[in-house]
């Protein structure tokens, strides 16, 4: 089957502005028919030192696992911690709240350090998730056991021989 993208970029990081984004593209998922998921970029901090940007980065990740988009917006507005993408981080808040997500979840934070880059000014990442479906679906208690330890191995171990339809059907709600 043909995937379909549409990239939306969001230049702005007005609160206001970003609601109503979020909101908007919560009410057109909310109607869509077809499978959908929504991906947001952003890097972290910028050329601090390894531990600085560990700091830094982590003031974003109590804030965004906070699910709250002012908390967030808040610490962002006040240099606290640092995002590019900032206006895309809260506008997909924003919309997955709309659209039912319970809570966030970080699967992976890295810096260049981390990598193949040296680690005296290092790029943070992220990835996370705003999660509804497993937590629904399986119960919280083996989500959060799976994420603690990412590996398909793991996943085998938490939910037994049912990870693979499990995984199937995750791949059929994306298409």
């Amino acid at each position: 089957e043909d995937i379909k993208r549409v990239p939306i970029i969001i230049g702005c990081t007005d609160l206001d502005t970003c609601r109503s984004i979020g909101e908007t593209l919560a009410e057109i998922l909310e109607n869509e028919k077809r499978k959908w998921v929504v991906v947001i970029s952003t890097d972290l901090s910028h050329y601090h030192s390894y531990d600085e940007a560990q700091s830094i980065d982590s003031v974003f990740i109590d804030a965004l696992t906070t699910f709250d988009e002012k908390s967030l917006y808040s610490i962002l507005q006040s240099d606290k911690a640092q995002a590019c993408g900032e206006g895309p981080v809260l506008s997909g808040m924003i919309a997955s709240h709309q659209l039912g997500a319970s809570e966030v979840k970080v699967l992976k934070y890295a810096n260049s350090g981390d990598s193949a880059g040296p680690r005296d000014q290092v790029v943070g990442y992220i990835s996370a998730a705003f999660v509804k479906y497993l937590i629904e679906e399986r119960g919280k208690s083996k989500f959060l056991e799976l994420f603690k330890d990412q590996t398909y191995y793991n996943a085998k171990k938490v939910y037994g021989d049912e990870i693979d339809s499990l995984i199937s059907e995750f791949e059929r709600k994306l298409l």
